[in-house]
């Protein structure tokens, strides 16, 4: 099954004059099956939290995921009109396809200092009105010390979360090493574990991301791959054939990557809803392990 493992990542999730339209989304995504909200400081250019915080009313069995380390940014709603007028321009139906970097290379300028943790949890917990994941936010592995890995574990422990990191770049073994072994580990995923050439790390609990985009990019740059997505599309019930591509990647993931969580995104309602229906219907029909296979040897 596939809909009981998806995250809802809120990266694209604004308030101010997009704040209905936020809520909307994310009420939908619940209603729809989601069972796990995923936010940040700096989500929605320091608005996300507080329209998560507000969506989750009266769901209360729905799990969130908070984070430690990144700044929410000064003069929001002017950012926020500015990305607005940026995305407009961009139109409305492109979807990057670039593979996530290997790894942080180097420091972010993220503050994970006890203060600034200390705070910023404080107002998470304000705004999100519970926690169950506490993560360190895109952080170099140098950046890794034993008193910030104190600091977590102290502050995870106050809140009643588990903790761990999550980064933009995909999952690094330099970086997951300097976490302790029950740590979670959110990333993109190494394009390999898709193809199934390579195996995931032994007794990590991994969440997700990046699924469409890494996906996505591999269809780009290998047509026997494309191939099979378009295949896998065509038992897809969705929509439109993006929608039925999208589907049939997480359908892929979800064999190939069993036991890691899912993170799904959209800043359209009808694009995620549209989404998790086709999911929805690969799982009631059981076909995920018949898309899967459709990518043969090539890919695994």
């Amino acid at each position: 099954m596939i809909m009981p493992r998806l995250v809802l990542g809120t990266a694209r999730i604004a308030g101010g004059a997009d704040a209905p339209a936020a809520l909307a989304l994310i009420r939908s995504a619940l209603e729809a099956g989601i069972g796990h909200v995923d936010t940040a400081p700096s989500y929605g250019l320091g608005t996300a939290e507080a329209v998560v915080g507000q969506a989750l009313g009266g769901f209360d069995h729905v799990r969130v995921t908070a984070k430690l380390g990144s700044a929410r940014p000064s003069q929001p709603w002017l950012r926020s009109l500015a990305r607005r007028v940026k995305r407009a321009m961009a139109g409305s139906t492109t979807l990057a396809a670039a593979l996530p970097p290997e790894q942080i290379e180097e420091r972010t300028g993220n503050d994970f200092s006890t203060a600034a943790m200390s705070r910023s949890l404080a107002l998470s917990c304000e705004r999100l009105g519970r926690i169950d994941v506490l993560l360190l936010h895109d952080i170099a592995a140098a950046e890794v010390s034993a008193a910030v890995l104190a600091d977590l574990a102290s502050l995870g422990m106050n809140v009643g979360a588990a903790t761990g990191y999550a980064g933009y770049a995909r999952w690094h073994p330099e970086l997951d090493r300097a976490f302790p072994a029950d740590a979670i580990a959110q990333s993109a995923p190494d394009p390999a574990w898709l193809r199934a050439t390579t195996a995931l790390p032994a007794d990590r609990q991994l969440w997700l991301h990046s699924l469409v985009k890494t996906g996505l990019a591999l269809a780009g740059e290998d047509t026997q791959f494309a191939a099979a997505l378009d295949r896998g599309a065509a038992l897809v019930t969705a929509p439109d054939l993006l929608t039925a591509r999208l589907a049939a990647l997480y359908a892929l993931a979800a064999v190939r990557m069993p036991a890691a969580r899912l993170l799904i995104t959209s800043s359209r309602q009808d694009r995620l809803s549209g989404l998790l229906q086709a999911i929805a219907a690969i799982d009631r029909d059981h076909q995920a392990h018949d898309i899967a296979a459709l990518f043969g040897s090539q890919a695994g």
